[in-house]
C-alpha cells in the first residue's frame, strides 16, 4: 500500500536536478533579492533565538559552576569525615594513662623577685 500511495521517482534525475540548481545558484545569493520585510523578520528571529540561547547558555554555565561548588564542598566535608575518623581511631589505640603517676616537679624560676640594686 505504500508503493500505491508514494509516486514512482526517478532518483538519478532528482538527484540531477538538485546538482543542477546547486550549480544555478552557487555564487549568486548575493545576488538575490529579498522582500524587506521577510528579511527584517528573518533577523527579528535571529534576534530572538539569539536572545533565547544566551540565556540558556548563561544558565547551563551557572548549574555547571554550581554542580562543581557542590562538589568540592562535599569533597571538603568528606575530607573532615575521615580526618576526624581517623582521629578517633588513633585516640582508641593510644594506650590508657590513668593508671600512670607523673611525679610532680617544682617549679623553679630564675628571677628575683627582689630589687636588683
Amino acid at each position: 500500500w505504500i508503493k500505491e500511495m508514494m509516486p514512482e521517482v526517478d532518483i538519478d534525475k532528482f538527484r540531477h536536478g538538485l546538482i543542477g540548481f546547486k550549480d544555478s545558484v552557487k555564487g549568486k545569493v548575493a545576488e538575490l533579492e529579498m522582500d524587506p520585510k521577510l528579511k527584517e523578520a528573518g533577523w527579528e528571529k535571529y534576534t530572538e533565538f539569539k536572545i533565547w540561547f544566551d540565556k540558556r547558555l548563561d544558565a547551563a554555565i551557572r548549574k555547571v559552576e554550581e554542580e562543581e561548588e557542590m562538589k568540592e564542598q562535599k569533597d571538603e566535608v568528606n575530607i573532615l569525615n575521615t580526618l576526624q575518623e581517623e582521629f578517633e581511631r588513633m585516640k582508641k589505640n593510644l594506650p590508657d594513662t590513668s593508671n600512670i603517676k607523673i611525679p610532680e616537679v617544682p617549679v623553679v624560676t630564675a628571677f628575683s623577685l627582689t630589687g636588683a640594686n
